[in-house]
């Protein structure tokens, strides 16, 4: 991309609340883009990347039809990554996505969605300039792996049998919460459906799954440590911790320790 030239910018994501925002912050913010357009849906992507050739693809891998994974392959084959610098936005991730992005797509940035507007508009800056430093994917993948296994490590300790369905749904959502803590605030409406879009099941269940994991903390894990956590009495009859209050918790611990 040439410098002092306004860079191509293509938005490909499928959540309209979130696109709809981004849009909107681009309009009223300085910046050296040029949004070529938004895309909702995977074959929209490659078509899209052949006709206007942006200088950037902003991607969530959450898409219709065939997901961000695939569109990414079609990409490579077609050589367009050549040309297009990659920032991947999105819910759908661990250790094994982003280590794949990373190594085998060449991904600029890999940044947990949702990230604050005027952070992601910071990274496609210097995405743009060049400007992020040797070695961030390789950073990329520890920050996630350190967070899981924080989470993983806090979720054990508390009890909470790995093989439960709410144990998984708290890993991702206390990970999540730990990036961006505005996701607790309606927690229905956001956290629990990027969780649920991530496992593929509804938000009604993401919810009950966590609620059935947290009771079962309260009643048969470790109440010692559930009480230090809350800095409060934990009856192990009443006095149990609300899901967004005990993820909010929990997140805040890991964001404090790994300081």
């Amino acid at each position: 991309m040439t410098v002092g030239k306004p860079i191509g910018l293509l938005v490909a994501d499928a959540d309209r609340n979130f696109t709809d925002q981004f849009t909107e912050y681009l309009r009223k913010t300085y910046h050296p883009f040029v949004l070529l357009g938004v895309v909702t849906d995977g074959p929209s992507v490659v078509r899209a990347c052949e006709r206007q050739q942006p200088d950037i693809l902003l991607l969530d891998l959450v898409l219709p039809e065939y997901d961000g994974l695939a569109v990414l392959e079609q990409l490579k084959e077609r050589t367009f990554l050549d040309r297009t610098k990659l920032v991947i936005h999105t819910a759908l991730y661990d250790e094994s996505v982003v280590t794949r992005c990373v190594t085998n797509y060449r991904v600029a940035y890999f940044a947990a969605k949702p990230l604050q507007l005027s952070l992601l508009l910071a990274r496609l800056r210097e995405v743009a300039r060049g400007e992020l430093p040797a070695g961030v994917g390789d950073e990329m993948v520890r920050g996630v792996r350190q967070l899981e296994e924080a989470a993983m490590d806090h979720l054990t300790r508390l009890g909470i049998p790995a093989h439960y369905k709410g144990y998984q749904y708290l890993k991702d959502a206390i990970r999540l919460t730990v990036v961006s803590p505005e996701l607790l605030s309606p927690i229905t409406k956001r956290l629990y459906r990027i969780v649920a879009e991530r496992h593929a099941t509804s938000p009604d269940r993401v919810e009950r799954s966590i609620r059935h994991a947290i009771e079962t903390a309260c009643t048969r894990g470790n109440l010692e440590f559930l009480q230090a956590l809350f800095s409060y009495s934990v009856d192990r009859e009443r006095g149990k911790p609300s899901n967004s209050l005990f993820i909010a918790r929990l997140a805040d611990k890991i964001r404090v320790e790994s300081r």
